[in-house]
């Protein structure tokens, strides 16, 4: 009898072992297969290229236009934060001497800290329109732009060398010399850029041509057969 039963009682725990092993592989089965469905989940639940686009109309959406906008026009959000109102903004293309006519809306005013759209518009040879052959143009380098912003306070600043297709979240601000600039986030690189230096070095570039070409003025009619003026040889250095 005790015989059986010391038969039975092994039977039993290699049963229960049994049992254990069977679990412990279902366990590791289920743990193997866990990555790859979060995985799946997570691919599921992360947007899509028409989401994302669809994303950034909604945050565009409601905002006022700096332009007209078009179809197939860049939409740059754009933030005074100038410290001072705007109220005209002139676009060229930065090798060009014309600048267009005021883009804002008759009687608008682009206030401080007010976020809108800037729109604009590339060329054919920019956005890929068909040739007068009939043939798509080849993309182009995007046009650096130059942009005219005239202040409420009758002060004029000039934005050079602007890729507006490379730029998202623009910040417009102004230095301590009144020299506007631009700082905004790069589509390209994800990197945050500030034209402040830029800026300043073609500021002092102007100035410099400014004087150079007033003092060549001066110099050649002060040196005329006059000089009996006020700064003249009869005058002040005598």
């Amino acid at each position: 009898m005790k015989k059986w039963i010391t038969v039975l009682l092994t039977l039993a725990m290699l049963a229960s072992l049994l049992c254990g092993v069977s679990a412990l592989a279902a366990g590791d089965e289920q743990s193997e297969d866990a990555p790859a469905e979060q995985t799946a989940e997570e691919a599921a639940g992360g947007e899509t290229g028409e989401e994302a686009e669809e994303a950034e109309e909604d945050d565009l959406e409601g905002l006022d236009r700096l332009g007209e906008e078009t179809e197939g026009c860049v939409l740059v959000k754009i933030t005074n934060a100038a410290g001072t109102d705007i109220m005209a903004i002139n676009i060229k293309p930065s090798d060009d001497w014309a600048w267009s006519e005021d883009i804002m809306a008759d009687e608008d005013t682009f206030e401080v800290d007010e976020t809108s759209v800037l729109c604009y518009t590339p060329t054919a040879a920019e956005d890929g329109e068909e040739t007068e052959d009939g043939e798509e143009a080849e993309a182009a380098e995007p046009v650096p732009q130059d942009l005219q912003i005239v202040f409420t306070d009758w002060t004029v600043g000039i934005i050079h060398n602007a890729i507006l297709e490379d730029m998202q979240d623009v910040q417009l601000m102004r230095a301590w010399n009144s020299v506007p600039y631009l700082v905004y986030t790069s589509i390209a690189t994800g990197e945050q850029v500030d034209t402040n230096e830029a800026e300043q070095a073609i500021a002092l570039e102007e100035y410099y041509a400014t004087q150079s070409s007033g003092g060549s003025s001066s110099s050649s009619s002060s040196g005329g057969g006059n000089t009996s003026g006020c700064i003249g040889g009869d005058a002040i250095f005598n």
